[in-house]
């Protein structure tokens, strides 16, 4: 054999190899994705199950929740565990609200009214402007 036909062998020789590994290396490269689908539809399963649970558990807890905010539920603990009972007519007794402290407001008229003698805003009602009597003469 010559040198150029051992050449031309082993040149033939590494591609067969680097096909050859190329193959193999597909197939587990094949089965690895497999594998991996595999093991997310299971944990997908286990997720959409504990899911469900969990709605399952959310409902429960949504309606015992109503239940505890029920009137007829809050009369019972009332009565049972706090010692309430309802009230005789007698001594039920009303009660007026009362305004409270309210801060003045002022009006642009009140402030250009400030250099004049008299106050512009009345301290017993803020709403009603006092009218002074030099307007009066000036018309």
């Amino acid at each position: 054999m010559t040198a150029r036909r051992l050449k031309k062998d082993k040149r033939w020789a590494f591609k067969k190899f680097c096909i050859l590994s190329y193959i193999v290396m597909s197939f587990f490269t094949l089965v690895w994705l497999r594998n991996e689908v595999v093991s997310l539809e299971k944990e997908i399963g286990h997720m959409e199950s504990k899911k469900t649970k969990l709605v399952r558990v959310a409902a429960l807890a949504s309606a015992e929740r109503a239940n505890m905010y029920s009137v007829g539920k809050i009369e019972e603990v009332a009565m049972k565990q706090l010692g309430m009972n309802v009230p005789n007519r007698e001594r039920i007794f009303t009660v007026k609200k009362t305004t409270g402290a309210a801060p003045y407001k002022a009006s642009v008229e009140a402030a250009s009214e400030l250099n004049r003698a008299e106050p512009a805003i009345s301290l017993s009602n803020p709403k009603v402007l006092k009218k002074d009597k030099s307007d009066k003469r000036r018309r």
